[in-house]
């Protein structure tokens, strides 16, 4: 269309758009004066305006707009979702109460599912927690088994030594003999016994070793350290009612017994002198003679504050875990860990030398041990520590259940927030309870809320931020939209962006046609880029074949950028086809060559040169079902060939694609010859043959062994067998590097594609059906 008759056909249609319709058929007459041409296209462009406007079909609506410059395309399906989602915005942004209600619902929608979430977390951090715990208290009563286990084996050892056999047998029948144990007490032999026995003990490091008549409870015989005044052959020891019961036990079962921690006091009924008074672990064997009869029992001792309270905290995993056995009287039966620290409050009555074994109850003390100064209130007062009182509950319950946890936060014997578990073992008559405090066992949650809580702060700032700047946004949308207008023409989406310049996807005002904008980037404004993009856009529109690309209209944008305006093509570029597609046939080669080759023919004729033909440079499109019509882009790099105009380009700044350069361009980049576009075609061709760059395929001929391009080498780049001799010798004369072996002109490269051609057609359905089976775009 001439620019004259497009301004005419304009200025026509926006007069009457808003007439009826016999009323603007009627003005269109009239104005065009019988130009029958002028009067054609006002008529198309006046009906095709007014199907938009009745929308009588969509579908076609959809399909002409989503025809695209480059592979970024809107379907009929994102675009419908697109009207969808830009209507359920103008209903929750649209107005200030929408957004403050939207702004609302978010936050409340946020903060229950945040809620939620962190609940969850929690249960989850609690319940890791009590499996931990619990874990923890099986791995100290396996070691408790194993620790007893070991004694059992050391006792067997010791009923089986010669010496202890001998020893009792001796002492029980004395007792025999005599059973006041006079007999014993005046043994000339008592002192070699006693001698003997006691080498056997320090032999096996046991603490200490007792010999027990199997009729009373007697003492035999007491070896041990620190029996100073204490009669060792046949002491008078008297056993309380709780030892009584364990010996009792043991003279039934004549087998190996464990009697837990017990003190001194509920041991014996007057502790004897000579020993300090302690709670002692005890293990009792039966004694038998070769013949298997029983002789008595030996048992051994061990200090609980020693082997057994070290075993229950074998390792503290944490700074306050710690894991002790209890009575169910409440007595603590093991050492605790904050004994040192307990013996400064009235726990332990300020005395440094009192351990906690046996003297700290599992009671709640109601404050904090270490920063009260006395007793805030008498023990009878207190209330058992509820982890102890589940315990004791359970135990003595008929629901048979020894183990648990308490995962919510109570105050320990110390007066401690703390969590912990429990497990009692009836087999030794006493419990287990594994305790830390509630500041480190829940850390984790303590990070976690930290952060949620940030996160929850964090999201209302950002969330005010938000609306204020959709405020912003609503105020100046107008505004925004008025950037949108380029001229006559309406920018609707970016469609690409070179080093100066930017592709926009737009539409003409009035006629609704879809175009392609091509904008300068700002910051090249007032540079020799602005002469070179004018340049673009002078050189283009000179040009008329249809293997180049049109160009409508040019202008200067409010903010001082040059643009111009062409047309919005369908297709895509030379590459990507190479890239998707296996191996091009060598009839569509010949038809895309030959075709690229018409457009250069036409700028060689005026006397200019493109100097940038590649295969990014090449459009394949589809044409209103015209398949794989070829579009020559970007004649930004054009020159002519007078080489006595000035310079535009700075110096020693070559523009171009270097893959695809010939090699005097790279010597001179100011070489305005048109064999340079010669050198191109050839490497555009040899490309879509190989798929790869003539600089690839001569790097690879070279790591073969190939030295030079001479002789038969150029023959070897195209290894392909179905492609033609001539076709082959055509492209090697094209990339030659001596300018004078290649063709003289375009025309000539024309002239040999059209023989090839008639040899090998690429048909309108050859072309159809690559796009019906490739095109990802339509």
């Amino acid at each position: 269309m001439h620019n004259n008759l497009h301004e005419r056909a304009t200025e026509i249609i926006g007069r009457v758009l808003d007439m009826e319709h016999e009323q603007a058929e009627k003005y269109i007459a009239k104005a065009c004066a019988g130009d029958s041409d002028l009067e054609k296209i006002v008529l198309e462009l006046y009906s095709n305006i007014k199907e938009d406007d009745k929308r009588e079909k969509p579908k076609d609506e959809t399909r002409q707009e989503s025809r695209g410059f480059s592979k970024s395309r809107i379907g009929p399906g994102q675009k419908s979702k697109t009207r969808i989602l830009g209507n359920v915005t103008q209903v929750l942004f649209g107005n200030k109460r929408g957004r403050l209600l939207s702004l609302i619902l978010f936050l409340a929608v946020v903060f229950t599912f945040g809620f939620v979430i962190r609940q969850e977390y929690r249960k989850r951090i609690i319940e890791l927690k009590r499996q931990e715990q619990i874990a923890m208290l099986n791995i100290h009563y396996k070691s408790l088994e194993q620790w007893i286990s070991l004694k059992r084996e050391l006792l067997s050892d010791l009923a089986e030594n010669p010496d202890i056999v001998y020893a009792i047998k001796h002492l029980d029948s004395l007792v025999l003999k005599d059973p006041s144990y006079v007999a014993i007490k005046q043994d000339p032999n008592g002192d070699s016994i006693y001698n003997l026995v006691n080498s056997v003990r320090k032999a096996h490091n046991v603490e200490s070793l007792t010999f027990v008549n199997k009729r009373d409870p007697q003492f035999m015989l007491v070896s041990g350290e620190g029996l100073s005044g204490m009669n060792k052959m046949a002491s008078d020891i008297r056993l309380g009612p709780k030892g009584y019961q364990y010996y009792l036990k043991v003279q039934k079962e004549q087998d190996f017994v464990f009697i837990p921690p017990m003190y001194d006091s509920d041991r014996f009924e007057v502790i004897p002198p000579g020993i300090q008074a302690a709670t002692l672990c005890t293990f009792v064997q039966p004694v038998r003679s070769k013949q298997g009869g029983l002789l008595g029992f030996i048992a051994i001792d061990s200090d609980v504050e020693n082997e057994f309270s070290e075993l229950l905290n074998l390792s503290y995993h944490n700074e306050t875990a710690e894991t002790y056995a209890v009575n169910l009287d409440g007595s603590m039966a093991s050492k605790s860990r904050f004994e040192k620290e307990l013996q400064q409050t009235f726990l332990l009555s300020n005395d440094t030398t009192k351990t906690s074994v046996h003297h700290i109850m599992m009671y709640d003390p109601g404050v904090n041990v270490y920063e009260a100064d006395g007793h805030v209130q008498e023990q009878v007062e207190m209330d058992y520590t509820v982890i102890f009182a589940e315990l004791l509950k359970n135990v003595t319950s008929e629901t048979g259940v020894f183990e648990g946890a308490v995962l919510t936060p109570y105050k320990d014997y110390r007066g401690i927030d703390v969590v912990g578990s429990w497990k009692y073992l009836p087999e030794y008559g006493f419990g287990l309870i594994s305790e830390i405090d509630v500041s480190e066992a829940f850390v984790a949650l303590d990070y976690f809320d930290g952060a949620f809580y940030l996160f929850l702060l964090l999201l209302i700032g950002l969330t005010v931020l938000l609306y204020n700047s959709n405020v912003r946004l609503a105020k100046f949308g107008k505004k925004m939209k008025d950037f949108q207008q380029l001229g006559q023409y309406y920018l609707k989406q970016k469609l690409g962006e070179g080093g100066f310049g930017e592709v926009y996807q737009a539409e003409h005002t009035f006629l609704k046609t879809p175009v392609a904008i091509k904008l300068l980037k700002k910051e090249f404004i007032g540079t020799d880029m602005l002469d070179r993009f004018q340049k673009e856009v002078k050189v283009t529109a000179s040009l008329s074949n249809p293997n180049t690309v049109r160009v409508f209209d040019y202008g200067t944008s409010e903010s001082g950028q040059f643009y111009y305006v062409m047309e919005y093509l369908n297709g895509i570029t030379l590459d990507k086809i190479v890239d998707q597609s296996a191996a091009i046939p060598v009839a569509r080669v010949i038809h895309i060559l030959l075709q690229t080759c018409y457009s250069l023919a036409e700028a060689h004729t005026k006397g200019l040169v493109h100097r940038d033909v590649k295969p990014m440079n090449i459009m394949v499109c589809n044409q209103g079902g015209l398949y794989d019509t070829i579009k020559l882009l970007d004649f930004g790099l054009v020159k002519n060939v007078d080489t006595s105009i000035t310079q535009q380009t700075q110096i020693n700044r070559i523009g171009g694609t270097p893959m695809f350069m010939a090699p005097e361009r790279l010597r001179d980049p100011f070489n305005a010859d048109h064999r340079v576009d010669v050198y191109a075609i050839g490497t555009v061709g040899l490309y879509m043959l190989s798929g790869q760059y003539l600089l690839e395929l001569v790097s690879q001929k070279m790591l073969s062994g190939q030295e030079t391009l001479q002789g038969g080498f150029k023959q070897q780049l195209i290894e392909r067998t179905d492609v033609p001799d001539n076709l082959k010798a055509l492209l090697e004369q094209c990339i030659s590097f001596s300018v004078d072996k290649r063709p003289e002109s375009v025309e000539v490269i024309i002239d040999a594609l059209e023989v090839l051609k008639k040899e090998y057609p690429w048909t309108r359905q050859d072309a159809k059906h690559w796009w019906k089976t490739y095109d990802v775009y339509n």
